[in-house]
């Protein structure tokens, strides 16, 4: 029997139903109605002659077939993205979604800055900001969910999964009212 190519789609439902554990949560992020997600998962079930998630009163859980397509549709959406990228990339007319990650004090001023002039260059560009730690800045990065981070990750160097581009440092001060008793200190250790 000839196996039907799989929707997009639907390998979308199941990564945010995946991560989301509930039919509701998972429709609203997708901005689906909740009978519409339910029926594109029961088409991919069906088309695939497997259930990928066990449903149960409080959570949907992923069954092992589940799993294993789930690490194939990261990796296929990561891979459609790059494409999408590479396209636009020669028409040099950025446009689509652009996913970068930064620190809180860095996403202030620089990132903030280099937003706007990026948008005005490029009105048909979207860019989504998301605020974390480094840590989690350098996982989302490594899971494709980010495309570039901008960060202080000081004691890290290079990474042989990521290319690495060191910018300007970044000038810090120290600030505090006027007669405080750090003032008398002199020096201040962390």
């Amino acid at each position: 029997m000839a196996m039907h190519p799989i929707d997009t789609r639907h390998l979308r439902h199941v990564l945010v139903l995946a991560k989301h554990r509930s039919f509701r949560k998972a429709a609203d992020a997708l901005f689906i109605t909740q009978p519409a997600l339910t029926k594109s998962i029961k088409n991919l079930e069906e088309q695939l002659g497997v259930n990928l998630f066990d449903r149960k009163s409080q959570s949907v859980d992923p069954t092992p077939h589940c799993e294993v397509l789930l690490e194939h549709a990261e990796r296929v959406m990561h891979e459609l993205e790059e494409i999408r990228h590479s396209l636009d990339a020669i028409s040099d007319n950025l446009r689509g979604e652009l996913r970068v990650g930064t620190g809180p004090i860095v996403s202030r001023g620089p990132i903030s800055d280099a937003v706007a002039r990026l948008v005005s260059k490029h009105p048909e560009l979207s860019i989504r900001v998301d605020i974390d730690n480094w840590a989690g800045l350098l996982k989302q990065v490594r899971s494709g969910s980010l495309h570039l981070m901008v960060a202080d990750i000081g004691g890290v160097e290079e990474q042989d999964d990521l290319h690495i581009h060191h910018l300007a440092p970044m000038r810090s001060i120290a600030a505090c009212r006027p007669g405080h008793p750090l003032l008398n200190k002199g020096y201040v250790e962390a």
